[in-house]
């Protein structure tokens, strides 16, 4: 896989009050055994943004729409959204995080 086939995208997914307990879970989907040796197979990060938590990704596009799927499935009925406009300076950590790991920096 190259880095050229990667893009950052962000998973939108609205909230009510409970916004920590689910953004626990999605890390975990994200990253199912959080011990584990470094790399993830998909770079991410989230963030509780008003009313709901933002998931950036690192990824290609079959990656993103799984997660999105998985994402949704947890968040039982909430509208969530892949959005793939997303400005790669917004995530840069993540796009370092992949190139470093993978041998390419």
């Amino acid at each position: 896989m190259t880095v050229q086939s990667r893009r950052v995208y962000e998973i939108h997914v609205p909230v009510g009050k409970d916004a920590q307990e689910l953004q626990e879970v999605i890390s975990l989907i994200l990253c199912p055994v959080p011990d584990h040796a470094p790399p993830c197979p998909v770079p991410w990060a989230t963030a509780a943004v008003g009313t709901q938590i933002n998931v950036g990704l690192y990824a290609t596009e079959g990656e993103a729409n799984r997660l999105l799927v998985e994402i949704a499935t947890v968040a039982k009925g909430a509208n969530v959204t892949l959005h793939h406009d997303v400005d790669p300076a917004d995530y840069q950590e993540l796009i370092r995080q992949y190139e470093i790991e993978a041998g390419l920096r």
